[in-house]
């Protein structure tokens, strides 16, 4: 079975965010810029200070943007 991780992406007609760790080697901030143009509307929050595993080197830093663009997505 195929599938395409970004087919349709571009009728998402809402923000998307992007995560990504000031010292990931693997998916930083210069991949995640260009997943973001495959989006209409979509914006990045760099969380200083941790690599690639964002959420287990950093939690609080980490959730605290997704639980803030989770309620703005409720309004």
């Amino acid at each position: 079975m195929q599938f395409s991780l970004v087919e349709g992406v571009e009728a998402f007609d809402r923000e998307a965010l992007f995560l990504a760790g000031s010292c990931d080697v693997i998916l930083g901030a210069e991949f995640q810029r260009e997943q973001m143009k495959l989006f209409p509307k979509a914006r990045m929050v760099v969380i200083e200070g941790v690599g690639h595993e964002m959420f287990v080197e950093n939690p609080e830093a980490s959730l605290a943007p997704v639980r803030e663009y989770l309620m703005e997505q409720n309004r």
